[in-house]
């Protein structure tokens, strides 16, 4: 079964840095697993609360930027793994600054 992730439109590169997430009801620590112009996945503990369509706000690094993405989303997936929560989150505020940072860094991903 395709989910929300698996239709984007854009080219993933792969990400694995720890982010930051806030959410209406609290804020918590996950881990990356890719990145689009779009959007981003992520791991986190299975005791965070489904959030499906829930505005959440991410701070992350990219690799040789100092200073970290802020970005504004929208939850559009959340699957349960064995240990883990996967949690699809597409882009609904970011600078323009930001959006070119992360079109830079997954077009040299793709390249590489």
């Amino acid at each position: 079964m395709a989910c929300d992730y698996e239709r984007r439109r854009h080219t993933r590169a792969d990400l694995d840095v720890y982010l930051e997430e806030v959410f209406f009801c609290g804020r918590q620590l996950g881990r990356t697993m890719d990145i689009s112009e779009s959007g981003v996945r992520y791991l986190t503990g299975l005791t965070t609360p489904v959030r499906a369509g829930e505005e959440v706000f991410l701070e992350l690094p990219l690799p040789d930027h100092p200073e970290p993405l802020r970005v504004l989303g929208r939850v559009v997936g959340e699957m349960k793994r064995a240990l883990f929560r996967t949690t699809s989150v597409v882009f609904t505020s970011m600078t323009q600054a930001d959006a070119a940072r992360v079109r830079d860094f997954v077009a040299r991903r793709a390249a590489a």
